[in-house]
């Protein structure tokens, strides 16, 4: 039926994975708007763009009752596009004493003699950044 976008999530790149793989040119970037436009009449719901979208913003909704269901999930999102682009935990080490490379997990972690914390992430991946928490909300916790 129609792509949606979450772009409270979206950063709005032009290299937007989900344009490069819609066969039918229903996402598209737009030069004069400098923004990432859909146009749901060329949508065949393939689920494409959804599938490659690394941060999970693009959904494909088959029907008008699950269009709305994920608008209202949208519109209830408290997340914001800064959110992005905020200092993280989680996508890099807080203090480097703190990082522990591979060759050393034994020695720092499966034979630590006090209450160890351990967060395995990739700085390859954005979903770290997405989903990992924001310093300012570990700071007020």
């Amino acid at each position: 039926m129609s792509v949606i976008i979450n772009f409270k999530i979206c950063d709005n790149a032009e290299e937007c994975n989900g344009i490069a793989v819609c066969p039918t040119g229903a996402l598209a970037w737009d030069k004069k708007k400098k923004k990432i436009v859909i146009n749901n009449k060329k949508c065949i719901s393939c689920g494409k763009c959804a599938k490659v979208c690394e941060v999970g913003a693009i959904s494909v909704a088959k029907n008008e009752k699950e269009y709305k269901e994920i608008k209202k999930e949208i519109d209830n999102d408290s997340r914001k596009v800064t959110d992005l682009f905020t200092e993280r935990y989680g996508a890099q080490p807080l203090y480097t004493p703190f990082f522990i490379i591979e060759k050393d997990f034994n020695v720092h972690v499966l034979k630590a003699k006090k209450l160890t914390a351990l967060e395995i992430f990739s700085n390859e991946s954005i979903k770290c950044l997405l989903y990992s928490l924001p310093i300012r909300d570990i700071l007020k916790g």
